[in-house]
């Protein structure tokens, strides 16, 4: 497949079908290209998600403390002067939250591991009972 050179690539074995397409009005020396990818989705069922027993006080105590690290003592971010700043700066934020759910994540695991099957119910049954 020709168009293939056009595909990143780590993308090629996923390249399903390439085409160029004709768009009218369309005038260039470049051509508008359609590629369809196969990106079918794993999915472990038999992990869950755990955000529902996530202890809030300690999540929100290890977010404050990592947005700190990252972002010096100041209660909000200062005036970003463009948007590379702003892009950074979410970056910057992703990667805070991303690794705090992670380490919450971890914690969470390792309690059902502890307690095993009497944390394992659904999460709707545990909220009916608390309600």
């Amino acid at each position: 497949m020709v168009l293939r050179i056009f595909v990143n690539q780590s993308l090629h074995p996923l390249v399903m079908s390439s085409e160029v397409l004709e768009v009218p009005g369309f005038e260039s020396d470049h051509r508008v290209l359609s590629h369809s990818f196969d990106v079918s989705v794993d999915r472990q069922i038999s992990a869950r998600n755990c955000f529902a027993d996530f202890k809030r006080e300690r999540f929100n105590q290890s977010m404050a403390t990592a947005l700190r690290a990252e972002f010096g003592k100041a209660s909000s971010l200062p005036p970003l002067p463009n948007t590379d700043s702003v892009d950074d700066a979410l970056d910057r934020f992703l990667n805070v939250a991303t690794s705090c759910v992670a380490r919450e994540t971890r914690l969470v695991q390792k309690q059902r591991n502890r307690l095993g099957d009497r944390i394992k119910r659904p999460v709707q049954q545990r909220y009916d009972e608390e309600v």
